[in-house]
């Protein structure tokens, strides 16, 4: 059984989803939509995990966490997968 990746309208509420459940104080001032866009390819857990990633990133350089930081972690999984 293969159920598809879910496309850009089906990723942003994934962020949406998973950006509340981690810091709901703090979900306005993310961009699900770009993040959505820069997402291409990932499953639901892959988004998830690009999340708690760019988290660790944000702590271990000790700055807000951004959407910066979850591309960053985004584009680290493109290269470990690849």
């Amino acid at each position: 059984m293969f159920c598809n990746l879910p496309d850009s309208d089906e990723r942003q509420p994934i962020f949406d989803v998973s950006l509340k459940r981690l810091i709901p104080e703090k979900l306005g001032d993310f961009s699900t939509r770009l993040l959505s866009q820069k997402s291409e390819g990932f499953s639901r857990a892959e988004i998830e995990q690009g999340i708690v990633e760019g988290m660790f990133i944000a702590f271990n350089e000790a700055h807000a966490f951004t959407d910066l930081d979850i591309s960053i972690a985004l584009k680290q999984i493109i290269q470990f997968l690849r």
